[in-house]
């Protein structure tokens, strides 16, 4: 399967017909500018694979910033990870600041971003990671409410859909994810995804 898109050259100019009635015609005439993009160049799809602690939704999101991203630095003639610098990268932070992006799906792209090139450093193939220390503007978003003591003490002593019936490792296993969410501030999807190998009792 050929993976490369067209390479950017002359405008291709495109004509095409519409009917605003079965006796009258009318033609419009549309620019389309094609870009290359060499897939795996920025190794996409091993970067993917490598989000093995990530949920399916932050999974998909990832790859879709990624994606936006190497098409936007072709479009500056840019063709591989090793072209991009931080300026690159700060401009393009700027770049989505003036399409009214909310603050949160900046960060968040900017979080990707931060991702990508760190595994790229990680995998050797790169030597330098130009997003280190890389930020966007702070989000605005609302702090999650705290629970209440009582709150607490019910999810905690109490939590809801469990019973009598429920073994004792099930229930200390609930009660050890329960604590840990508590305790830490992690993610669901970041519990989910821990291993035994992750567990530090030194």
């Amino acid at each position: 399967m050929d993976r490369t898109h067209r390479s950017r050259g002359s405008p291709m100019t495109m004509c095409a017909t519409i009917a605003k009635h079965p006796s009258e015609c009318s033609t419009f005439t549309v620019t389309v500018l094609f870009v290359t993009v060499e897939a795996d160049a920025w190794f996409l799809d091993e970067f993917q694979a490598s989000l093995t602690s990530v949920s399916e939704a932050t999974l998909r999101a990832y790859r879709s910033d990624i994606d936006q991203f190497v098409g936007w630095v072709a479009r500056q003639d840019i063709e591989s990870p090793d072209d991009v610098s931080r300026t690159t990268l700060r401009r393009y932070i700027a770049a989505m600041t003036t399409r009214n992006l909310a603050r949160r799906t900046i960060a968040r792209k900017a979080s990707a971003l931060r991702r990508y090139f760190s595994w790229l450093v990680r995998s050797g193939h790169l030597t330098a990671d130009p997003s280190a220390g890389l930020s966007a503007p702070g989000s605005s978003g609302r702090l999650p409410r705290v629970l209440r003591d009582e709150e607490l003490i019910q999810v905690l002593d109490n939590p809801p859909g469990t019973t009598a019936n429920d073994p004792p490792a099930i229930r200390s296993r609930d009660d050890a994810v329960l604590e840990l969410l508590y305790g830490s501030g992690l993610r669901v999807s970041e519990v989910c995804g821990l291993r035994p190998e992750d567990l530090d009792l030194a």
